[in-house]
């Protein structure tokens, strides 16, 4: 393999996983289960944390009830489909339907 295509294959690697991360002291964790105990700690105080809010922000309440999905209109939507395209068994979802 060239050596252009080599870079260019190793940049685009996904990162599975992580391989250390730094605590609240700045000490860089390196083992597994203590990288784990920090990532719980971090999100447990960022689910947690009270955020402030100046209620300048305004929206309409929607009430009612939502429009339903006629039968049709999915039966129009599946036959539009291109044929074993993004259906994860080969014709599962037209088996259904159609």
């Amino acid at each position: 393999m060239s050596r252009g295509l080599q870079n260019k294959w190793q940049i685009r690697q996904d990162v599975v996983g992580v391989n250390c991360v730094k605590d609240a002291s700045g000490k860089v964790l390196v083992e597994n289960d203590q990288v784990k105990e920090e990532w719980r700690k971090y999100m447990e105080k960022l689910l947690n944390e009270e955020n402030t809010w100046d209620n300048t922000t305004t929206c309409e309440n929607v009430e009612g009830p939502c429009e339903l999905i006629r039968r049709d209109e999915i039966l129009k939507a599946l036959r539009m489909m291109k044929k074993d395209k993004a259906v994860p068994y080969r014709n599962c979802v037209r088996n259904v339907y159609g």
